[in-house]
């Protein structure tokens, strides 16, 4: 909004919508925000000149795009490579390579139907839940999304990890 304050809500089971998260970087209006098709990154152009990339799970600043002579009205990542970053400024388009910082994970960008062992590996880790038994290796993506509490117990997560699990690949799905 005009206060330079970009408001993340979130609709709850009884369909309130709640604050979720708030970000204070930009200096300006919020001109325009965009998710990558994974939903896993979100970008940000203001009226301070600048447009940011924003990790959609932890809301961490991951890359500021600073050159551009105007106010940024609008941006947008490319369909097929998030590291293609696009903003406007009055009557011109900027193209973007962004690169990432080093620790961002691949998962971050695909999307979760088209995960591999690996990137399930790297969220696992990145939620601390442990890849029992080597469970997770040599499944996919589209096997998370059908995955089922009993799959999970079965495997030997206990309750708790489980529910979180299930909620996480939720969220992935929803690109919460």
């Amino acid at each position: 909004g005009n206060d330079a304050v970009i408001k993340i809500w979130m609709l709850n089971q009884v369909g309130e919508l709640r604050p979720r998260q708030q970000l204070h970087d930009h200096g300006g209006a919020i001109m325009c925000l965009k998710y990558t098709v994974s939903g896993h990154l979100l970008a940000s152009s203001s009226g301070d000149r600048t447009a940011r990339i924003w990790d959609a799970r932890s809301y961490k600043c991951l890359a500021v795009v600073d050159q551009h002579a105007r106010y940024v009205t609008s941006c947008a990542f490319s369909s097929r490579d998030p590291g293609i970053f696009v903003s406007a400024c009055e009557n011109y388009l900027c193209l973007w390579r962004v690169r990432l910082e080093k620790d961002s994970q691949s998962f971050m960008t695909v999307p979760i139907r088209n995960w591999t062992g690996s990137e399930i590996g790297a969220w696992l880790k990145s939620l601390s839940i442990e890849n029992l038994n080597g469970y997770f290796t040599s499944s996919s993506g589209e096997y998370l999304l059908n995955l089922s509490k009993e799959n999970l117990l079965t495997a030997g997560y206990d309750g708790e990890t489980a529910d979180r699990l299930l909620q996480n690949v939720q969220w992935r799905r929803h690109g919460n």
